[in-house]
């Protein structure tokens, strides 16, 4: 913003004393240090309570046969991938109190780097920051964090959706286009609900693809990778 001033005759540009790939190198130790800082917050008391009856439910659909896990994901309006997961989860880790709510600890963890991507895209690093802050530190997060549940990997693929979109819209690269209808469809197999950021992602490419005069490759791919 500094250089922009200076060429509209505003003032001086502020001087950088960190190189790009110096202030990158911060910024990674930054969000590694957010990292383990929201994993420590995270693990504390992960068992310290009982499972309540959602969480007993996560229990009971991934401890059951694989025939009895898909009859029971037909009969609700969650998707089977979380419940897939979770019983990959505890055939590795078993099935305590924290192993049973360490994988929504691990997606909580996990979209740190997702916002810190988006939010450096969208609008600056430092936002990014700010915002993986936010997070490592926000109540809410900790209590779904630490709730055998789906919500944490609704959170994550909606994030890494966005992501790929706005990457997408910036250079409609194919590989961006792909990782957005992958993770659409992962997102659409955890909670149908969660179909509705789609619906939101879809109306602003709308304006991006067909408001604009955008190339109809473009909007074909776009088309595409929707009805995928």
């Amino acid at each position: 913003m500094g250089k922009k001033r200076a060429r509209m005759g505003e003032g001086p540009a502020r001087r950088s004393y960190a190189s790009p790939s110096g202030a990158h190198a911060r910024d990674r130790w930054i969000l590694l240090a957010l990292v383990l800082l929201a994993t420590v917050i995270r693990a504390r008391g992960l068992a310290a309570s009982n499972l309540w009856l959602d969480e007993a439910n996560s229990w009971q659909v991934a401890s059951d046969a694989w025939g009895g896990l898909f009859t029971n994901v037909l009969r609700s309006p969650l998707g089977p991938l979380y419940f897939v997961l979770l019983k990959l989860w505890i055939t590795v880790f078993g099935a305590s109190v924290a192993a049973l709510r360490a994988l929504s600890l691990v997606a909580s963890v996990a979209l740190l780097p997702v916002v810190y991507a988006l939010g450096a895209r969208l609008l600056s690093r430092h936002a990014a920051l700010v915002a993986c802050a936010l997070l490592a530190l926000s109540p809410l997060e900790l209590y779904y964090a630490q709730e055998a549940r789906l919500y944490m990997l609704v959170s994550l693929l909606g994030a890494a959706c966005v992501l790929a979109y706005a990457a997408w819209r910036d250079d409609r690269r194919k590989r961006w286009v792909i990782a957005y209808a992958l993770c659409g469809i992962a997102l659409l197999f955890t909670h149908l609900v969660a179909g509705m950021l789609l619906v939101a992602i879809t109306l602003d490419a709308a304006l991006a693809l067909f408001a604009a005069r955008a190339r109809t490759r473009d909007r074909v791919v776009w088309v595409g990778a929707n009805a995928l």
